[in-house]
């Protein structure tokens, strides 16, 4: 297998790309700190910002290496990192979100630093 480690890729809504150290804000409050989100992961609700920071620059340290992959995605219409699994607030379960949703959480002031 030819690595080529975790580059940005991209759809008309969606951007996977690496994280960098500006997403750990986002990262926190849209999903890593969420019970709900975590119970559908491998590790559990980050209780702190201080925790998100470390895992966040451990991927970061990770990056340079070919065979390691770790995406942030991003919709193009937020502007920032979201949930890594499908399950993030207000999108749930096995699917990704709908424009109409995204605009409806938008419009309620989420993704808003």
């Amino acid at each position: 297998m030819n690595h080529l480690g975790t580059q940005r890729l991209g759809t008309d809504r969606l951007i996977l790309r690496p994280f960098v150290a500006e997403d750990i804000p986002h990262a926190f409050r849209n999903w890593v700190s969420d019970p709900d989100v975590t119970a559908y992961l491998t590790w559990p609700a980050h209780p702190d910002i201080g925790v998100t920071e470390h895992v966040v620059r451990d991927w970061l340290s990770r990056y340079p290496s070919p065979d390691y992959y770790q995406w942030a995605i991003e919709l193009k219409s937020l502007g920032q990192p979201s949930d890594p699994s499908p399950s993030s607030p207000p999108w749930r379960k096995d699917r990704f979100p709908s424009r109409q949703s995204v605009t409806a959480w938008e419009s309620r002031g989420g993704g808003r630093d």
